[in-house]
């Protein structure tokens, strides 16, 4: 009677190639997903901007008909029925992700915010017209508002207030500098460059 051993596994060089296969796929799917990431909020801050433009022609309408100037409300935001999820009141930029705001000049002009989910920041410039009447000569001086086209609007980082940002200070203070801390401290999980430390 032969004795019969069966060896169940995988050999080293296998997993080697599995796992630089893997490697490979990893290196070009990341950046695709981060392109996809991108491109779709890019597209739904088209659309919520597309569904302003709509609403500031319908209130300039219905302003027309009713009080006889086609305006612009002071906040374009006040032209939709349905305001975009994240949309805040606090007339600030906007510092949270997937925050919208409007932030007003308190002239008839102002910016539309939104911050993404990588913390960069886009700006849309505001400008309700004017609505005046020609010195009294009979015409009327109307201009109707602008809205303008995004623009990145963060020229520097994006500072978020988490709460291990205060033990990342300390360890900063201690230490001199990231690069002094120790290895493993503060994870690429840990986005420490959105503390701020000064």
């Amino acid at each position: 009677m032969k004795n019969k051993t069966s060896q169940n596994g995988f050999t080293l060089i296998e997993l080697i190639i599995v796992m630089v296969i893997l490697g490979i796929l990893a290196a070009v799917a990341v950046p695709k997903y981060m392109d996809s990431i991108t491109n779709a909020e890019a597209s739904a801050e088209d659309a919520v901007i597309s569904s302003i433009r709509a609403g500031l022609k319908q209130a300039a309408n219905n302003a027309l008909l009713t009080e006889g100037r086609s305006t612009w409300p002071v906040n374009p935001f006040d032209a939709l029925a349905e305001k975009p999820a994240g949309y805040t009141t606090n007339n600030t930029l906007a510092d949270v992700d997937g925050e919208w705001t409007f932030v007003n000049n308190m002239d008839g002009s102002g910016k539309i915010t939104h911050q993404r989910a990588d913390n960069s920041r886009f700006e849309w410039a505001y400008d309700r017209g004017t609505a005046e009447s020609n010195n009294g000569l009979g015409g009327d001086t109307d201009v109707i508002g602008t809205l303008g086209s995004r623009d990145a609007g963060n020229s520097g980082p994006v500072y978020v207030d988490h709460d291990w940002c205060a033990s990342y200070c300390y360890d900063l203070a201690n230490y001199g500098s990231f690069e002094n801390i120790p290895s493993g401290w503060w994870p690429i999980e840990y986005p420490v460059e959105e503390c701020d430390c000064s």
